[in-house]
């Protein structure tokens, strides 16, 4: 049946939250042995303190968005022909992320004078929506000339969604990103403005883009506490440009993982 060629992928995809699951159960005192903060750390915790979570609704949500948008990759990523690319860029993200996401955050925490415990599996869901909205950017890059733009484009609505809702839309700040942001995207509609197909595919790319843009709600609240405690919306931040970055990378540095530019999207490798 075709559902079996998906099994290894989504297996993978559910093993950490399942991780999260059991860990959730383990008593007080070994969560927080387990878990990072300012007052001790190591690089153990740096990647332990991603699985602990305290509070049930903090679990929930962020294991309904991690399944949720990674399954919604692996079917997007299988259709544009790049699941080899899901299936090595899930593994470096549940690898590189929990720990280049805490060093930043125990850093910015540190020297925002700040103290307390870092933990939560935010930072993991960030880079897998991340991963979801690079998706926007394959169906746009309709050929390699077009990788860097599609992902610049990428990064800066990114960056933009981030300081706008914290600086207000209308901020010079604000607007100044969101004009950048369109720039790399009309590159690439200009080199392709005479194709009617490739305008279908590019349309299809810039409303999942738009997609994933309102995604970024759930990684970046406009009330920055959350029962009571100061949500990490630095490390998001960070978790979901490396969700962006690490497919980018792999797809534009290896013909191993080239894809198939159809704009059918029929093609799989």
């Amino acid at each position: 049946m075709r559902f079996r060629k998906f099994l290894p992928d989504a297996l993978i995809l559910l093993l950490p939250a399942l991780a999260c699951l059991a860990l959730f159960y383990l008593p007080t005192e070994v969560r927080n042995m387990l878990t990072l903060n300012t007052e001790n750390y190591s690089i153990m915790l740096l990647y332990t303190t991603n699985f602990i979570h305290y509070e049930w609704g903090h679990l929930a949500g962020n294991l309904a968005y991690y399944l949720a948008f990674g399954f919604a990759s692996l079917l997007l990523y299988s259709r544009l022909g790049y699941r080899r690319v899901y299936r090595y860029s899930l593994p470096l993200i549940l690898v590189l992320v929990p720990v280049l996401s805490s060093a930043y955050s125990l850093w910015a925490v540190k020297n925002c004078g700040g103290s307390g415990r870092i933990y939560g599996f935010s930072d993991v869901t960030g880079a897998v929506i991340g991963m979801f909205g690079y998706g926007g950017a394959l169906l746009i890059s309709l050929d390699k000339k077009d990788a860097p733009c599609s992902y610049l484009f990428l990064m800066l609505i990114t960056l933009y969604y981030f300081v706008s809702t914290y600086l207000g839309l209308l901020s010079v700040f604000s607007m100044g990103l969101l004009f950048i942001a369109i720039l790399p995207f009309y590159m690439i509609a200009i080199r392709h403005a005479g194709n009617r197909e490739e305008k279908k595919r590019m349309v299809a790319g810039f409303g999942l883009a738009m997609l994933y843009l309102f995604s970024l709600s759930a990684m970046f609240p406009e009330n920055l506490a959350s029962n009571g405690k100061a949500v990490n919306i630095l490390g998001h931040l960070m978790g979901v440009l490396l969700g962006v970055t690490i497919p980018f990378l792999l797809v534009n540095t290896s013909d191993r993982f080239a894809g198939v530019h159809d704009p059918s999207g029929h093609a799989e490798k």
